[in-house]
């Protein structure tokens, strides 16, 4: 405090200084009030001088504190510091972060989803091989000694197989977790506790979306695993067939037509894999993306909805909303939604909260008008809004207008929400996304 007063002390003095006085055994609460600095500053010190790489991008002046605590939270991630100081100093920077923290989080996943096969002895794969390789040869394209297309039951000794662990989006058991198929859900009773599902189908409300790593299979040796290629791969391979004892023969074609025939099929059949596979991670790419957008996206409108008074032209955008789409606040989650950014347990103590004002709270009641309707359009923006589920016809209120309304009212939009408005598309979004991971 008396080197502030004379004079300033760098920001890594400062970070140094917190540090020592909670190594010390100086609780946060006290070095904060000593200091006259919020907690948070004293946290995100702390967490700073854990990290050299945060504490040089501070000597350097290249992020803020809380910029180079956040910083502290990958340091072994690849890539991550450059990422974080290019985008020091901007709006975007939150965004980075949860974008980062996913990434992380992603990674831990699969990491511990690949575990249990390693244990067994398989081995783990971490991108799809090449096509037609007879190394990796894949279970559909195997055949059993009596011809039959071979399925999991065929995957015996682990020696002779590896394993891709592919992520994907799919329905579990509310209570229990247990994996769901999508076409077991009556999805018209979503949003509404008491309607009754169609015989034989569960009520939507009973299911919920979670990330799954499922396994694809990849031969090593598909002979010693009793295995034959199926005539569609050894034409594809240019092989002719597959020996007894594993070997292959090249194929004895008649002419070139027939082998210049082959390759376009193989090349045509290998451009639709690979679309679809294509298709398949860039869903689960920017659902990811989805996510870490949500979290930036909550923590701006609970700050805005702090305020005692609403934002410029917050009581026109409730009026549209409210005009153009009557049920807008009768939505399932809506309550819920608008509980969550007041900081409150539940959709009832909503109603509590506008009981308690004062007389003279009009400004706040106000916030709180707006937070039902924010509320309410949040909860129609998850996290794969970007496939146009956050979008609505006719004279609905949807994402896209909720989206436009917070970038009005200076929130950073991501490249992913901008897909909402349809001032991005999502195939420009995935293939920065591919760029960005090529080069950490």
């Amino acid at each position: 405090m008396e080197n502030d007063k004379r004079r300033d002390i760098t920001t890594v003095q400062r970070a140094k200084g917190i540090q020592q006085m909670l190594d010390a055994g100086v609780s946060v609460t006290k070095v904060a009030k000593a200091l006259a600095i919020h907690k948070h500053t004293v946290k995100a010190a702390a967490a700073a001088g854990k990290s050299q790489a945060a504490m040089e991008a501070l000597s350097a002046d290249q992020l803020s504190l809380t910029e180079a605590a956040a910083l502290a939270e990958f340091d072994d991630m690849p890539g991550a510091l450059d990422r974080l100081v290019r985008d020091a100093g901007t709006q975007r920077f939150d965004h980075t972060v949860a974008q980062l923290r996913e990434q992380q989080a992603s990674v831990k996943a699969q990491r511990e989803a690949e575990k249990p096969w390693q244990d067994k002895g398989f081995t783990i794969l971490d991108s799809f091989p090449r096509s037609w390789d007879v190394e990796h040869v894949e279970l559909s394209y195997l055949r059993t000694a009596a011809g039959e297309e071979a399925d999991e039951t065929a995957v015996t000794n682990p020696a002779h197989w590896a394993v891709l662990l592919t992520e994907e989006s799919g329905w579990v058991d509310a209570g229990t977790g247990d994996p769901v198929e999508e076409d077991a859900v009556d999805w018209d009773t979503e949003d509404d506790p008491e309607a009754v599902p169609a015989e034989g189908l569960r009520h939507a409300n009973t299911v919920t979306e979670a990330t799954m790593f499922v396994p694809e299979y990849f031969c090593l040796d598909y002979a010693a695993a009793g295995l034959t290629l199926c005539e569609r791969f050894q034409r594809f391979a240019g092989l002719s067939h597959a020996t007894s004892d594993g070997s292959t023969e090249t194929a004895d074609v008649d002419t070139e037509d027939e082998d210049a025939k082959a390759a376009r099929e193989a090349a045509a059949a290998q451009a639709k894999l690979d679309a679809e596979r294509r298709e398949r991670r860039k869903v689960i790419a920017l659902n990811k993306l989805g996510e870490a957008a949500l979290q930036v996206r909550r923590d701006f409108v609970t700050k805005l909805l702090t305020r005692k008074t609403p934002p410029k032209g917050a009581a026109m955008f409730v009026a549209d909303c409210l005009a153009r789409d009557t049920g807008l606040l009768s939505d399932n989650q809506a309550q819920d939604t608008t509980a969550a950014l007041l900081g409150l347990d539940n959709g009832q103590a909503v109603a509590k909260l506008v009981a308690d004002l004062a007389a003279n709270g009009d400004g706040r009641a106000q916030v709180i008008t707006l937070a039902l309707v924010l509320g309410a359009l949040e909860a129609r923006t998850p996290k794969d809004a970007w496939r146009g589920s956050g979008n609505y016809w006719g004279r609905h209120v949807g994402g896209a207008d909720y989206l436009r309304w917070l970038a009005d009212n200076d929130y950073q939009l991501a490249a992913i929400e901008e897909v909402v408005t349809k001032a991005n598309s999502a195939d420009e979004v995935y293939d920065d996304y591919l760029a960005e991971a090529a080069q950490q």
